[in-house]
């Protein structure tokens, strides 16, 4: 049976590298014609090359789960075209015995790309936002909305942290800023357009909001809170310490146990720590993938019956297109957290594994 096991796993690891390579090069085509841009203006070709390098675990944690899908229709849509799953099963093998080997070299894939999501991903994508650092201590040089990043809490305007979904020109907009208490839930403002600007004169940043309303919770009953409605509001801001550089660490810069400390964190002090759970929900929710995509493959692979690699290709690209726009949905609405945008992440690998179980049975029991 060892023979059999190895059959399988040169197979399958045959096309899960090749399908890997192709797709990450695929993804990296977009990038590359940008950093061609850049040497273009005069950037040095190392500077070129370390870019690249650290653009590449960010595609990995997506093209790894494809890869795990597309390979393993491909192993098992030539098995059953050749009639070796027949041949296999007359035998007295159970598909699940034959599929074994395959689960097994999944998992392992899956923790790889578990690792890659949740460490090596952020500290890569952490040091490609490093080269866009903007120097704080020269702000009346530079446009103080810069110091906004959009899908990042901005922890440098202290007692205020400050979030927003898109940045247009000098205008903020979608801003969620907490103004954080020690010894109460912070305030909550929300505004659908924010403009800063800095006031030379005060030396201080003027951040003015539009449409929006305030939510202060009751001392008494941090359960309750009231809510004031504002067509415009001001805050002032320090500009942030002039020391150094400042660059706010994003959802996807936190390797895995600081993004949890920071979700806890800010569930202490009341900020809304939606983005920071979809963020955790996607690493954990993808990795898993790699298995749930390798039982949904097996029993599909076995009923196209085709040997052909670009029916594995179309079936693979529909269902990874399926999969991750659930991602997208939930990361569209990731500040929505009456709508637990965390677990709709969860949902396709659900849906995938009872569709998985259930066809898998199925043909097991054929």
């Amino acid at each position: 049976m060892r023979i059999l096991s190895k059959y399988i796993l040169k197979d399958f690891l045959a096309n899960f590298f090749a399908v890997l390579i192709i797709f990450t090069l695929a993804l990296l085509i977009g990038n590359l014609i940008e950093l061609t841009q850049l040497l273009i203006k005069g950037f040095k070709l190392s500077f070129i090359l370390k870019m690249t390098f650290y653009i590449i675990p960010y595609v990995l944690t997506y093209t790894i789960p494809l890869a795990c899908l597309i390979a393993s229709l491909f192993l098992f849509g030539k098995l059953s075209a050749n009639h070796e799953i027949t041949a296999m099963k007359s035998s007295g093998l159970s598909l699940f015995y034959i599929s074994k080997p395959l689960f097994a070299a999944a998992f392992m894939i899956g923790v790889f790309c578990f690792i890659v999501s949740s460490y090596l991903s952020p500290s890569c994508h952490y040091e490609i936002r490093k080269s866009k650092k903007i120097n704080v201590g020269e702000i009346g040089d530079v446009n103080p909305v810069q110091l906004i990043d959009k899908g990042i809490f901005i922890e440098a305007f202290s007692p205020y942290i400050i979030y927003c979904d898109n940045k247009i020109e000098n205008s903020l907009k979608n801003l969620m800023v907490f103004k954080v208490k020690q010894d109460a839930p912070a305030t909550s403002i929300f505004a659908k357009e924010g403009i800063i600007h800095l006031d030379k004169k005060t030396q201080t940043l003027k951040l003015e909001l539009k449409n929006g309303n305030i939510d202060e919770y009751n001392p008494d009953n941090p359960k309750q809170f009231f809510r004031m409605k504002f067509e415009n509001w001001q805050l002032e801001l320090d500009i942030p310490s002039r020391e150094g550089k400042y660059i706010p660490r994003s959802g996807n810069d936190m390797p895995l146990g600081k993004l949890t400390r920071k979700i806890k964190e800010y569930e202490k002090t009341g900020i809304n720590n939606t983005p920071l759970k979809v963020e955790f929900s996607t690493r954990i929710a993808t990795s898993f993938s790699c298995v749930i995509f390798t039982l949904i493959a097996i029993p599909l692979g076995i009923k196209t019956h085709r040997s052909e690699k670009t029916i594995g290709i179309a079936l693979g690209s529909c269902l990874a297109l399926c999969y991750y726009a659930f991602i997208i949905i939930a990361e569209a609405i990731d500040k929505e957290a009456h709508l637990y945008p965390e677990f709709i992440v969860w949902l396709p690998n659900i849906a995938l594994f009872i569709t998985g179980a259930v066809l898998f049975y199925r043909i097991n029991k054929h």
